[in-house]
């Protein structure tokens, strides 16, 4: 049978998931509750096309499950779509092999790596310890931005690595246990919602939500000119701090629905959101609540400047955009900087390798130095593929300031 797009859109819950792999359609409602080891992430893309999301997070061995002889196809396909896309990622194929090949040999572990569990453990308690010591000590501007940058790193290593499926191949129960810590504030359903979009459809308007700043900020052409952008490039960096206080103030505080939420998410809510009431009532309590959001702000401005120069400079938007395969569209709306740098990796949680998350979001991001450094770069210069990361960092939030200005 086949199927329009807007059809497959309507099945779009946790009991009645339909996917869309390389214009085929497949009901992952079953599969995803009794044999996809990575739990419920399917979700945060029902009724979409997936296919970027499906490539780039299995191993290749995965791809056989589509292959009409497979049991998975037997059993999970219900048709096609009408709308078919034009693409070709044998390139794509070629890269994967490589780096999965480079991972074998250099016995590197995708996931499931003790250093960076001990690593989370570690950022656990030197949070939760600042936290108490910026109400408590006499250095309370230290404690302040300590609190901040940790809790940053602890939110990004167990929010990030954990719902991109980094941090555990199927111990389920591994998983919870840390995407707890991002349920207290914030909602791992939903920020799989957005962040996966922006994964499948990087920069492209009206699809990865990550483009959609306006009134406030005008980052791309097909938004349309108004006098309040005219001085974006100054105050832009007064919006960014607020990046954190804007998540924890959404409506992730509230019940997500039922059928969209991966049940076992959805049980932390009530605990997880408790912490959250006596995270912040704590700082009522110590009548010193401007501390906490002075540390907070810090963390915004910290999480969106590592970010937001990785995608929104003026030769990643617009015309600029290839989108012949899934290797080439990122490859022409991501640039990296600081390349190879191990410090710089663990400061930005492998933001500064943003190519290689792309790419390969699953791989822990340990591993993104030597990935970048041994296998993109020599694979790009061999089949003249243009890779942006040849920068520093300071590099690149200059051109983020010049396309501020170019686009206001």
């Amino acid at each position: 049978m086949q199927y329009s797009l807007e059809e497959v859109a309507k099945h779009n819950k946790l009991d009645d998931c339909w996917i869309i792999i390389y214009d085929k359609i497949y009901d992952f409602t079953n599969f995803m509750e009794k044999e996809h080891s990575g739990g419920f992430v399917p979700s945060s893309v029902a009724g979409m096309d997936a296919t970027n999301l499906f490539i780039s997070t299995h191993p290749i061995y995965v791809k056989k499950l589509l292959e009409p002889t497979s049991q998975f196809y037997e059993k999970y396909y219900i048709g096609d779509v009408y709308e078919k896309v034009s693409r070709d990622d044998k390139l794509y194929y070629k890269l994967k092999k490589r780096v999965e090949k480079y991972m074998n040999k250099n016995k590197l572990k995708a996931r499931d790596n003790l250093f960076f569990e001990i690593e989370i453990v570690f950022l656990l308690i030197i949070t939760i310890y600042t936290f108490f010591q910026m109400f408590n000590s006499d250095y309370k501007l230290f404690f302040c931005i300590f609190h901040g940058i940790s809790w940053t790193f602890l939110l990004t290593r167990t929010m990030h690595d954990s719902n991109h499926g980094g941090l555990t191949k199927q111990n389920r129960w591994k998983r919870y246990l840390v995407t707890f810590i991002p349920e207290i504030f914030a909602s791992n359903h939903s920020w799989q919602l957005q962040h996966n979009r922006h994964h499948m459809h990087t920069n492209v308007v009206n699809k990865d939500p990550d483009t959609k700043f306006d009134p406030l900020l005008r980052i791309t052409k097909t938004t349309k000119k108004n006098i309040q952008y005219k001085f974006q490039s100054i105050y832009a960096f007064l919006l960014y701090p607020l990046y954190t206080l804007k998540q924890m103030a959404h409506i992730y505080i509230f019940r997500n629905d039922n059928k969209a939420v991966e049940p076992m998410h959805n049980k932390m809510f009530i605990p997880a959101k408790l912490i959250f009431l006596g995270y912040w009532g704590y700082a009522l309590y110590k009548k010193q609540l401007l501390w906490l959001i002075l540390c907070h702000l810090i963390s915004g401005f910290y999480l969106s400047i590592l970010f937001i120069v990785s995608h929104n400079q003026h030769h990643l938007i617009d015309d600029n955009r290839n989108d012949k395969s899934f290797l080439e569209e990122q490859l022409s709306t991501t640039t990296d900087y600081n390349t190879g740098c191990e410090i710089t990796n663990i400061l930005s949680h492998g933001l500064n390798h943003q190519t290689i998350h792309h790419l390969f979001p699953s791989i822990n991001y340990h591993h993104y130095p030597k990935l970048t450094k041994d296998v993109l770069i020599p694979f790009c210069k061999k089949y003249n593929l243009k890779y942006n990361g040849n920068i520093s960092f300071t590099r690149a939030v200059l051109t983020h300031i010049e396309t501020l200005k170019n686009l206001s």
